[in-house]
C-alpha cells in the first residue's frame, strides 16, 4: 500500500498515536469523511481500536469508518481478542476487513458490512459462501447497500462418512458416478471413525484424477473429522484418586524441580490443551496460541 500511495494511486488513511488515544485524521472527498486504522498481527490492534478518537463532529459529513479488525458480534464464541461495535465511534458506514465472511449487520440504523473474499481460495470459503462477491454503497440522502455476487464456477459440496479406509475409494468412486462434476468445484469432506485400515488407504491421488476424467474444474478434499478407533484403556483407578492424578503429578514435579515459573503451570497447560477450529488456517491457530501464552508469560512471542 506504501508503494501504491506514493505511485499517486490511493490515498492511506492517517492517524497520530499515542499511549493514551488514537486520533484518526479524515481522508476528505466532498462531502464525505474517510478515516481508518490498519490491522496488527494476532489481533493486536484491538488495544489501539479500543482507544481511537474522531476529533471532527458527527453529523456534519457523511463518515465512513474502515477497520481491519474482528467485531465481537461476528467472533461469537471464538476465543480471539474483539471489539463489540457500540465501543466504535459513530459513522454512517462501517466498512470491515479481516474475517472472510459475508456479513451484514447494522448499529443505529448504519450499515455495518464484512465484504468476504471476492473470489474465494480454500475449502471452508468456498463452502461456506459457495461463491465471491463485493458490495456497492450508494449515497443520495440515504445509503443503498447492493451486494454483487461473483459466481464463475458451480460448488458440489460433497460429504462423505467413511469406516474402512480400504473399501473408501470404491464408495467415494461410486458415489461421484451419480453427480454431474462436469465443470464445477468439487468438495469433498471425508468423516467418520476408521475401524478398518489407516487414512493412508485412501488414495486421493485416483479421486482427483477421476473427477477431472469427469469434467471437474478443481477437486479439493477435507478430513479434518476422519478419525482412526483408539483402542480402549482399561485403567482402574478410583474417582477421587483420577481427579488427583494430574495434580500429583504436578505437585511432584514442582517438589523435584522448584521455580516461580511452577504457578503457570496449569495455565499453560489449558492454553495448550485449546484445539484447532475446523477449517482454521495453521498460522491462525499458532498466532492464537502464541497470543495467549504472550499475556500469560508477560512476554510478546513472534
Amino acid at each position: 500500500m506504501d508503494v501504491l500511495e506514493k505511485a499517486g494511486f490511493c490515498e492511506i488513511a492517517k492517524y497520530e498515536e499515542s499511549e493514551k488515544e488514537v486520533i484518526l485524521k479524515p481522508l476528505k472527498h466532498e462531502t464525505i469523511h474517510i478515516y481508518g486504522y490498519p490491522g496488527k498481527k494476532s489481533g493486536l490492534e484491538v488495544p489501539s481500536i479500543r482507544k481511537i478518537k474522531i476529533l471532527e463532529p458527527y453529523g456534519n459529513h457523511f463518515r465512513i469508518l474502515m477497520l481491519h479488525t474482528t467485531l465481537k458480534e461476528v467472533a461469537g464464541n471464538i476465543p480471539i481478542d474483539s471489539i463489540p461495535i457500540n465501543e466504535l465511534p459513530e459513522a454512517d458506514y462501517y466498512a470491515m476487513g479481516h474475517i472472510h465472511i459475508d456479513y451484514e449487520l447494522e448499529n443505529n440504523n448504519k450499515p455495518v458490512i464484512y465484504g468476504g473474499p471476492t473470489f474465494p481460495n480454500n475449502f471452508k470459503e468456498l463452502e461456506d459462501l459457495k461463491s465471491g462477491c463485493f458490495y456497492i454503497i450508494e449515497l443520495g440522502g440515504f445509503t443503498k447497500v447492493t451486494k454483487k455476487t461473483i459466481q464463475l464456477k458451480e460448488t458440489l459440496p460433497i460429504s462423505i462418512e467413511v469406516t474402512n479406509a480400504v473399501e473408501a475409494n470404491e464408495k467415494i468412486i461410486s458415489h461421484l458416478n451419480t453427480l454431474n462434476l462436469e465443470d464445477k468445484i468439487i468438495l469433498l469432506r471425508i468423516h467418520g471413525t476408521i475401524t478398518k485400515g489407516k487414512t493412508s488407504d485412501i488414495n486421493f491421488h485416483q479421486i482427483q484424477s477421476h473427477t477431472k476424467q469427469q469434467g471437474a474444474f478443481s477437486f479439493l478434499k477435507n478430513t479434518s473429522k476422519l478419525e482412526i478407533a483408539k483402542p480402549e484403556i482399561d485403567i482402574d483407578l478410583q474417582e477421587k484418586e483420577v481427579e488427583k492424578v494430574e495434580e500429583l503429578i504436578i505437585k511432584k514435579y514442582e517438589s523435584n524441580n522448584p521455580s516461580d515459573y511452577n504457578q503457570l503451570i496449569f495455565q499453560l497447560m489449558d492454553i495448550l490443551s485449546q484445539e484447532k477450529q475446523e477449517d482454521e488456517k495453521s498460522m491462525i491457530f499458532e498466532e492464537r496460541l502464541l497470543s495467549a501464552l504472550g499475556k500469560t508469560l508477560g512476554v510478546e512471542l513472534n
